[in-house]
């Protein structure tokens, strides 16, 4: 079985290297570009990627594609980390779903939603998706506190429910 989700870690890799050079400047030398490093480890693989300007590690078993990744993160932070900080934020300030649905549901990673034709670009999907809300919230947070220093010296913690 080991082999196997090898080979299909390679051929998912070159894919990707594959559809990232074909856009924008053709050449690879893009923000799109990806370089990367495939890790034998006991009773898996580890993929280091360097995606964006992101540094993302994502931990394999042997049993993958059946088994999700069991270990992702993203500049040294864990990927549900991210998450649970969008949900602490969610619930504390009453942010709006920003994706209709709660989000650990909706994720390709929890084990619950995973099947096997997820592949290692829908890993990456998720991922900027779980970077680009957190980014969201930190913008929110540090606009209304701006804001808040500049006009007011009060406690104004009920502002952050109309956002």
């Amino acid at each position: 079985m080991a082999i196997i989700t090898y080979r299909r870690l390679l051929t998912e890799l070159d894919n990707i290297i594959f559809k990232t050079t074909n856009v924008g400047t053709g050449n690879g030398t893009g923000t799109n570009e990806i370089i990367y490093k495939l890790i034998t480890i006991n009773n898996g693989y580890l993929i280091r990627l360097i995606y964006k300007n992101y540094n993302i590690d994502i931990n394999y078993t042997d049993n993958y594609p059946h088994d999700p990744p069991y270990n992702i993160n993203v500049n040294s932070k864990d990927i549900f980390s991210i998450y649970n900080t969008i949900m602490k934020y969610d619930s504390k300030y009453n942010l709006p779903k920003l994706l209709n649905k709660s989000i650990c549901y909706n994720s390709i990673l929890c084990r619950n939603n995973w099947c096997c034709k997820y592949t290692i670009s829908d890993i990456l999907d998720e991922v900027e998706n779980m970077i680009r809300l957190s980014k969201i919230i930190c913008y929110q947070k540090l606009l209304l506190s701006k804001i808040i220093n500049k006009f007011t010296n009060e406690s104004m913690d009920y502002l952050y429910q109309y956002l």
